[in-house]
């Protein structure tokens, strides 16, 4: 029976459903049948390349752009090889290339005197595209040096995608995955990665994906099959060769965002909106459609890439695009997306501009805000290949303007865009845009998917003192007001007359609540490295929580973000900030390192605006339904740097809305209680800490009882005996740590302080020792590292185990047989710690990695204690070997030697051969720029290697290994 690795469970599966014709599920059809080119044909790779610094098989590539573009003389396609390859080796030089692909790339046609674009990727026919896979794609680094990527795909000759497998047994496979991609492919071969549009990153269990050039870990995706989802299924799915292209040339955007080019893929629940969304516009008689995503999940990509493809789909005879919103700020936001993402927009500058550009038929995306429509004249267009995208609709079409907007544009396909919609009333979302779908909308993505997902986080909140909150029956009133309030106008108008106000512009309350909220930012926020909003009930009182919060914390801390009126007093002018400013303040607010660390806001910023280092939100004003979601859904964007993720995004509520949510919430009972999944009071936390704390005593309970020389062995022991408990303890103690960053400092997790100590240390060290190459403190937040290093009693409960000096007399006692007296995770550290500090020449990586094998070997149970121990001793004779040698002989030398070993068994004199081999390579100094001289060179050496007695095969394969060796 096989056993379980990356090879086995990943890498040979994934070929195999690969290189079937198709996968036949029900009615569901997947085309495939790739060309595979496996790790023992590198041969047949080499034919269709030069050098392994060639990142696009030229033959294929000739072959298959002259079939597409007839047009093209030889010269121009080999003008076209080298324009791809002399591409900048960075996200610019990609953007140019994934255009090329789209079909947008052009080249100069001699013969014809002018540019042609030109087809690398037959869109519509997709079996004119020659698809091929290679195992174990193999490139050279600018230092000489190979990189191996597991499995590449090639379109046409030109890479676009790769896979990275991981095992499915290793715990930290897929961190280091993406650590490897990003770190390692996108800085040492980027010449590769510059072509190279998508990756996926595997390991059986999950199947991730991402595009080339990204961020961070955020940025990959979890694709999944609702029907069958097992990995066959995922990879005969994703590798449709119908949706591979389509998934390479539709679902990728390149936009400019906070100043840079960054790089996008659509989300599975993206694409399969944008999917829903172009059917719908071509189908007859169906004139409405919802897309009802959770807050925070990307409505605004979705809208851009549907329009793009109804844009330039043939079937909808060049057609009108109109995208809908109901702010001028919301507006200028989402042209400036359009605009860095390439796409021709006209941005309708008034209610007459808009107008005339419908009413004299204007092809092509407009953008336009609800309140354009005001009036306007029946039947002014009615095109039916008209197509009316609608932000936030649970509010845009609410009341006349919705009217005239239908009106005027009877035949439009309209589909509404909301994550909050409005269920009750007249202006029930559901009656405006559900008609044409009896689940009354075309694709949903609820709060309980966009968690589970990890698009966006949960949200926990916390009552202030009751002292702050306002009357019950004052707040019930407040809301009954703001029932039927939904836009801007109404909103300033209906506000001024709640009976709250003015207890909530109330100076001395603001200054008690002022402090409170320093005091708590201090204590809960910063140490996190998060930062902070007030929510405030008016600009009035923006300006009075300025003032307050400068008592109490530097100035420079917070700034506060608010429109201007013509008639506002001094006091609040004195605090307007112009284009610029309010521009600079947003960017560095999502900055960590940079200030303010507290917004102080009203309206302004709780839509559209996306911070993800925002996580805790200071709510003084009422709100409700839509406005307090929208609100609220500011601070569940995920976030991670340098191995912190933000747990949840937190609410501290001094109005008291939260003490009843469905008073403030009128939804139905399904989609309350989603809601009610993402808002969790911080008392269940509290609950929960407790609870789990009293549970996990065992674990303390249990390695209490061992000295703490001894404590490090029985912790890793006790786990790689038992590593489903592992994985149970691994998953508590990191929910454990979420809930102490959130809590912390609390009276429930202080009666845990020195339990929560020790828990950690158990944690550090059991994955020190199971997951050696994860560095642990990189993920603990910075109140956990002042918990265990500040007045704390573990250094006195917990030793890192015993230090082992790497010398012969180590050697010596693990050959005596005194082996039960020995602690093989001390060893396996210490020797960790020896290697670490010597330099990566080969033979040492070499030991590193055999090190590295054995111990996640061990870990697994694939080789037991006393097999661990001979391999120890094996790699502990050659590294004391190496260092003696290394002292005395020459690094070829040692090189050759280490090398050879491989072949102990085949080879008598291994010392003898490696000095002659040596000899006939110092005899040849320009054997690796001197082709002749390198084909002399290993006629000679394999002459010598069958001088040894082994058979032609197996010398040749010898002398290629070690002349591919020693060329790294």
């Amino acid at each position: 029976m096989d056993r379980i690795n990356e090879y086995n469970a990943v890498q040979k599966p994934t070929l195999t459903y690969l290189a079937q014709e198709k996968a036949q599920y029900g009615e569901e059809s997947y085309l495939l049948g790739y060309e595979i080119i496996t790790k023992h044909q590198k041969d047949k790779l080499n034919q269709l390349r030069t050098t392994k610094r060639d990142a696009i098989l030229k033959k294929i590539f000739f072959e298959k752009v002259k079939e597409l573009n007839p047009f093209l003389s030889d010269l121009e396609v080999e003008k076209l090889y080298n324009e791809l390859n002399q591409l900048s080796a960075n996200i610019l030089g990609n953007k140019t290339a994934w255009e090329y692909l789209k079909g947008l790339g052009s080249i100069y046609i001699e013969a014809e005197k002018r540019h042609r674009n030109v087809k690398l990727i037959d869109r519509e026919n997709i079996e004119n595209n020659h698809f091929l896979v290679v195992e174990e794609f193999e490139f050279q680094r600018d230092d000489g040096k190979p990189d191996r990527l597991d499995i590449v795909l090639f379109i046409n000759g030109i890479p676009v995608l790769f896979q990275e497998n991981k095992n499915p047994q290793d715990e930290n496979a897929l961190t280091v995955g993406y650590t490897q991609i990003k770190e390692r492919y996108e800085k040492e071969v980027k010449d590769l990665m510059k072509l190279i549009q998508a990756f996926v990153l595997t390991n059986n269990h999950w199947f991730l994906y991402g595009p080339t050039w990204f961020s961070s870990y955020k940025d990959l995706y979890n694709y999944r099959e609702e029907k069958v989802g097992n990995f066959k299924k995922l990879v005969e799915s994703f590798y449709d060769k119908k949706r591979i292209v389509k998934f390479l040339t539709d679902y990728i955007l390149f936009v400019e965002k906070d100043g840079q080019l960054q790089k996008v893929i659509l989300k599975p629940h993206q694409i399969e909106a944008v999917e829903r969304i172009v059917q719908r516009a071509g189908e007859e008689g169906k004139l409405r459609g919802l897309i009802w995503h959770a807050q925070g999940s990307g409505k605004t990509y979705t809208m851009l890439v549907s329009a793009k493809l109804i844009l330039e789909d043939p079937r909808f005879e060049n057609p009108t695009v109109l995208m809908v919103v109901d702010r001028n700020e919301l507006e200028q936001q989402l042209f400036n997306t359009l605009s860095s993402a390439s796409l021709n927009v006209r941005r309708a500058e008034s209610r007459e501009d808009l107008l005339n550009l419908l009413r004299k038929d204007y092809r092509g995306l407009i953008l336009t805000t609800i309140h354009k429509f005001n009036d306007f004249p029946e039947n002014l267009n009615t095109r039916k290949n008209i197509f009316v995208f609608i932000d936030e609709a649970h509010r845009s079409t609410g009341g006349d303007l919705g009217n005239h907007l239908i009106r005027a544009l009877p035949n439009a396909t309209i589909i509404g865009f909301t994550g909050t919609p409005r269920l009750g009333g007249e202006r029930n979302t559901f009656l405006m845009f559900g008609r044409d779908d009896e689940g009354k909308y075309l694709h949903k993505y609820g709060m309980i998917d966009s968690i589970k997902d990890g698009t966006t986080l949960p949200l926990h909140y916390q009552h202030a003192p009751s002292e702050y909150l306002v009357d019950e029956k004052k707040l019930e009133e407040d809301l009954e007001k703001l029932k039927e309030c939904y836009d801007e106008e109404d909103l300033a108008r209906i506000t001024e007359k709640l009976s709250s106000k003015v207890i909530l512009e109330d100076p001395n309350r603001i200054e008690k609540i002022a402090q409170y909220i320093a005091e708590h930012f201090r204590k809960y926020v910063e140490p996190l490295g998060y930062k902070a909003f007030v929510v405030a009930v008016s600009r009035k009182a923006c300006v009075l929580y300025k003032k307050a919060l400068d008592k109490y914390l530097p100035s420079n801390y917070s700034k506060v973000v608010i429109s201007k009126y013509y008639n506002d007093p001094e006091e609040i002018k004195r605090y307007y900030l112009n284009e610029e400013e309010e521009r600079r303040v947003r960017e560095d607010f999502k900055d960590p390192e940079k200030l303010p660390k507290i917004l102080i806001v009203t309206d302004k910023l709780l839509t559209g605006y996306d911070a993800p280092v925002l996580y805790c939100m200071y709510l003084d004003k009422v709100m409700r339904d839509h406005m307090l979601l929208q609100a609220i859904a500011r601070v569940n964007r995920p976030y991670e740097k340098d191995e912190r993720r933000k747990p949840a995004g937190l609410i501290v509520d001094f109005v008291g809305l939260f003490r009843d949510l469905k008073k403030a919430l009128e939804f139905d009972a399904e989609d309350f209680e989603e809601i009610s999944y993402a808002l969790e009071d911080i008392q269940k936390l509290r609950e929960e800490f407790q609870k789990e704390m009293e549970e996990s005593k065992e674990y303390i309970k249990r390695f209490d009882a061992y000295p703490p020389e001894e404590r490090v062995e029985e912790i890793a022991q006790f786990f790689r005996e038992s590593p489903d408990k592992y994985k149970e303890f691994k998953e508590t103690y990191k929910r454990l740590k979420d809930i102490y960053d959130i809590l912390s400092p609390d009276e429930t997790t202080g009666k845990y302080l020195e339990e929560f100590k020790k828990l950690t240390e158990i944690y550090r060290t059991a994955k020190s020792c199971l997951e050696p190459s994860s560095v642990v403190d990189k993920e603990l937040s910075d109140k956990v590292k002042e918990l265990i290093y500040r007045h704390s009693q573990t250094q006195e409960y917990f030793t890192q185990g015993k230090k082992y000096p790497i010398d012969e007399h180590l050697l010596e006692r693990l050959k005596s047989g005194r082996e039960e007296e020995v602690q093989i995770y001390s060893i396996f550290k210490s020797l960790e710690d020896e290697l670490s500090q010597k330099p990566d020449t080969l033979y040492y990586m070499d030991l590193k990695r055999r090190l590295k094998n054995l111990w996640e070997e061990y870990n697994r149970k694939q080789v037991e204690t006393e097999q661990a121990l001979e391999e120890i001793k094996k790699l502990l004779e050659d590294f004391l070997k190496v260092k003696e040698e290394e002292a005395q002989k020459p690094m070829l030398l040692i090189s050759i030697h280490y090398k050879l070993k491989n072949y102990r068994h085949l080879i008598k004199d291994i010392e003898g051969l490696s000095q002659k081999i040596y000899e006939l390579i110092e005899g040849k100094p320009y054997w690796r720029e001197d082709k002749e001289e390198e084909r002399r060179l290993r006629l000679e050496i394999l002459k010598l290697i069958k001088n040894e007695g082994i058979d032609l095969d197996l010398a040749n394969q010898i002398q290629n290994e070690l002349i591919d060796f020693l060329k790294q």
